[in-house]
């Protein structure tokens, strides 16, 4: 099930406004929420198509820092032994920078300064959905890998028995 942010908030702000536009005022920010939130749903969607995905609620995990809902945490793991958080603001993916990388970690032979450097990295690059924040840090992994000359750990993966 899809839940729809409280309204409580515009109606607060709308109080201010005068009779006509106060109505005006509310339709317009809702119908923009929900469009934001179908939008994020698609984005979500494609992103577990893509990549091993966890998706929080986020009305359970209490992040709330101000107007128009709570952000959400997304966690993905990717076959280079790095699995990140991504918190994603109450206006992804409308605005640059709604979905930023929270933590970053590495298991296998991945040292924490270069983490954070390639987090750094994508970050600053300001992402607007979730998908194009793992696209970014996948690229930015496998640069890291020619031009550092690291050899980043892979997934083991099992041979497939033949028919």
């Amino acid at each position: 099930s899809l839940t729809i942010p409280l309204m409580d908030d515009l109606v607060s702000l709308a109080a201010n406004l005068k009779p006509v536009q106060d109505l005006r005022f509310v339709l317009r920010e809702t119908i923009a929420r929900i469009r934001a939130l179908t939008s994020r749903v698609d984005e979500l969607a494609q992103l577990r198509s893509k990549y091993l995905t966890k998706i929080t609620n986020p009305s359970k995990n209490k992040l709330h820092y101000g107007y128009g809902g709570e952000d959400q945490e997304v966690i993905c793991s990717l076959s280079s032994q790095v699995t990140v958080v991504l918190r994603l603001t109450a206006d992804c993916p409308i605005l640059k920078g709604s979905a930023y990388i929270h933590r970053i970690v590495g298991v296998g032979g991945w040292d924490n300064a270069a983490l954070q450097r390639i987090k750094s990295r994508v970050n600053e690059k300001r992402s607007r959905g979730p998908m194009d924040l793992m696209d970014t840090l996948v690229e930015e992994i496998v640069r890291y890998e020619k031009e550092d000359g690291m050899n980043i750990p892979k997934t083991p993966t099992l041979p497939m028995k033949r028919k």
